[in-house]
């Protein structure tokens, strides 16, 4: 009998269970704990620890055979057969960041000391939760703990950042906040979505599974939270005050602060298993230093629950839908070399199906605050609106057509790309008449390449269409120009060490068109940059000289 056969005992072993000489007590512990609810180690013990655990639940559980004489198990009086475990976690090899296995002769080991006291322990667990599956051969070096380190990590505490500094200047009572139902539409999204969370990384972890688990959270925060809420929110954290002239906090404001709080509560435990010590942080802060009857750790508070009255399905679709027209924007912004701090004045939008336009309707004040337009105009599902190159889908048309390619690019460029894009929308074939023969073409079998039409960036992709009117007229030139300031003046704070809160004087020598665009927009000026004075003129002596590409503003900070 080796070692193997010992660790196959462990789970009698442990608690000291000697048969029928074994005390009331430890027979219960047995009972309580046998079969184990899950196992863990490397694949190499496939044949070692796991069997070995499995070979003797099996034996000593087994019921026996009266008609083979097969005598019963020494625990089959107290369990039904069964195996050592309800559920195993087989853990992958760790090689090289190259794919090749470690080696001190190689010299491409890593010293685990070296990745918890750079980038932490949490880091390093989340790094070999979330790059793959357990049982995956994981990749592993230094650099790559760092990139989960500052993509996750760093993300996250940024926004813990954000919410604590704001929250120590205007110090919100988040117990009078408005119920989540009576929430602005992008908080009640957030709370939506915070829900479905929950419950998603509930149904992984119960399921063993840390990979979907942590991943999940991993998107949540990064590209919902800190990618769209906080940075579409901003404003809202800082205001200042009712309404009424009370001085307290208004409505909206509030909402916003006790929407941010409750999600970084819930992410911080839901990522407790997974990330012991960054969630303990965020939640001694954030729970314990406002409510001294809480449990006083992560690690001790109730699991979040999936509150399914919370979760808006239509709602979380119409903003799925609404941040990709937001990104299609963005690349039609790019492609025509208009920065986004140009105002424009129209954009087309298309959905790709007709379920999402009401939802997406609902959002559209949000969609033209995030492309910086001034109207939208929805167009129906079936409309193309721009022109389309057609090209064959070589990868799938190769083999088949073969010698044909020239003949079938010939034929594609005789055919109405309109018409041949509304047939790939409603996925039906496209019949095509070459000299010898007829194709029918499926929808993959086409590439169609959007040509937008004068005056306007257009961008498509997979059903939906953004098409941006990037003709300026001079009133919006001279908007862009205000929008431009507004930055410099932000880096002259920065560059000052001035705090978010501090209010200034502002004198900005100016001239033509800005000094007209100043003129026009002096109070959305002086409301960006917390200026509770404007003085458009000469510059005072020593007054800071900020410049941009094509504004040449002199502006003075006092």
């Amino acid at each position: 009998v080796d070692v193997g056969f010992e660790a196959g005992a462990m789970p009698y072993a442990q608690w000291h269970y000697m048969g029928e000489d074994s005390p009331p007590e430890v027979v219960e512990q047995l009972k309580r704990n046998f079969p184990a609810d899950y196992i863990c180690e490397a694949i190499d013990q496939t044949r070692g620890w796991f069997y070995s655990l499995h070979a003797l639940g099996t034996l000593l559980t087994d019921p026996g055979d009266p008609a083979t004489g097969r005598e019963p198990g020494a625990l089959a009086h107290m369990f039904e057969p069964s195996s050592a475990f309800k559920n195993l976690n087989v853990l992958g090899h760790i090689v090289d960041e190259k794919g090749e296995k470690m080696s001190k002769s190689k010299g491409n080991t890593v010293d685990p000391w070296t990745v918890l006291d750079a980038q932490g322990a949490d880091a390093l667990r989340w790094y070999l939760y979330s790059v793959s599956p357990d049982g995956a051969t994981k990749r592993f070096s230094a650099g790559l703990v760092d990139e989960t380190l500052r993509d996750f990590f760093m993300t996250l505490w940024n926004v813990y950042g954000f919410f604590v500094l704001y929250a120590n200047l205007e110090e919100p009572d988040l117990a009078s906040a408005p119920a989540p139902a009576e929430r602005p539409l992008v908080d009640r999204w957030l709370v939506s979505r915070l829900a479905t969370l929950t419950g998603t990384v509930t149904d992984a972890l119960e399921d063993f599974d840390p990979t979907t688990a942590s991943r999940a959270i991993r998107d949540f925060v990064v590209d919902e939270l800190s990618n769209w809420y906080v940075r579409r929110n901003r404003r809202r954290f800082w205001r200042s005050g009712a309404e009424d002239g009370s001085g307290a906090l208004a409505a909206d404001s509030l909402a916003a602060y006790a929407t941010l709080h409750e999600a970084l509560v819930t992410v911080a435990k839901l990522m407790a298993p997974m990330a012991p010590f960054t969630s303990e942080e965020l939640y001694q802060n954030l729970v314990l230093s406002l409510d001294e009857g809480a449990p006083n750790s992560v690690h001790l508070a109730p699991w979040p629950k999936a509150d399914e009255a919370h979760v808006d399905a239509e709602l979380e679709h119409a903003m799925r839908a609404l941040i990709r027209l937001v990104e299609l924007g963005r690349s039609a912004r790019a492609a025509s070399g208009v920065k986004l701090r140009q105002p424009l004045p129209e954009v087309l939008v298309r959905v790709r199906e007709a379920s999402e336009l009401d939802g997406v309707k609902s959002l559209a004040d949000q969609l033209l605050e995030e492309l910086n337009v001034k109207a939208v105009r929805f167009l129906a599902v079936e409309d193309t609106f721009v022109d389309y190159t057609l090209k064959p889908n070589l990868p799938r048309l190769g083999k088949r057509v073969g010698k044909l390619i020239p003949q079938l690019r010939a034929a594609l460029a005789e055919l109405d790309g309109r018409e041949v894009a509304a047939n790939v929308a409603a996925k039906r074939n496209t019949v095509v008449q070459l000299a010898d023969q007829t194709l029918e073409l499926e929808p993959e079998d086409l590439l169609l390449d959007p040509q937008s039409p004068e005056g306007y960036a257009a961008v498509e992709e997979r059903g939906y269409l953004v098409a941006l009117d990037t003709r300026v007229s001079d009133e919006l030139r001279r908007e862009g120009l205000v929008r431009d300031a507004v930055r410099l003046v932000q880096n002259g704070r920065k560059s000052a060490g001035l705090e978010v809160s501090d209010r200034i004087v502002l004198f900005v020598e100016a001239e033509g068109q800005l000094l007209q665009a100043l003129q026009e927009h002096e109070e959305t000026l002086a409301r960006e940059v917390l200026a509770v004075e404007i003085t458009l003129g000469t510059l005072l002596e020593g007054g800071l000289d900020l410049r941009a590409e094509n504004i040449e503003p002199k502006l003075h900070l006092h």
